[in-house]
């Protein structure tokens, strides 16, 4: 059986009920992910589905009612798998590799902030969940 998710079906104008881009769906066990618009993350455990249940994450473009959360996503899903999970795949057009080192590659944005959790005394990746 397949289950479509529409997380978020508007434009880059916020509304009341609508705003950005994302999609999930599930077909038996398998989640995967289209897009990750404003607060997508959020609407996806909302949905029931979590950040660690999506291996495969595709981008039909970069424009940031398409994408802002792709950070937010990334960080949560590896908190949260730390070592458990399987390899998140993402798919996109050119810029998909790039914005991701930029964000929490060598040197990027978000660097300090995985590397504290997985160099401090009790995180994940030092045996504690």
């Amino acid at each position: 059986m397949v289950e479509v998710f529409v997380l978020g079906g508007g434009t880059p104008t916020p509304t009341e009920f609508r705003f950005g881009s994302a999609h999930a769906l599930r077909i038996g066990e398998e989640a995967l992910m289209f897009d990750c618009g404003p607060a997508a993350t959020h609407k996806l455990v909302k949905a029931g589905l979590f950040p660690t249940q999506v291996d495969n994450l595709f981008f039909t473009h970069h424009h940031f009612d398409h994408n802002i959360d792709y950070l937010c996503f990334l960080l949560c899903r590896w908190d949260q798998a730390a070592g458990k999970g399987s390899e998140l795949n993402v798919y996109g057009p050119k810029l998909t590799e790039e914005i991701t080192q930029k964000v929490i590659g060598v040197g990027g944005a978000f660097e300090s902030d995985w590397q504290a959790r997985i160099n401090l005394p009790g995180s994940q990746r030092n045996g504690c969940s």
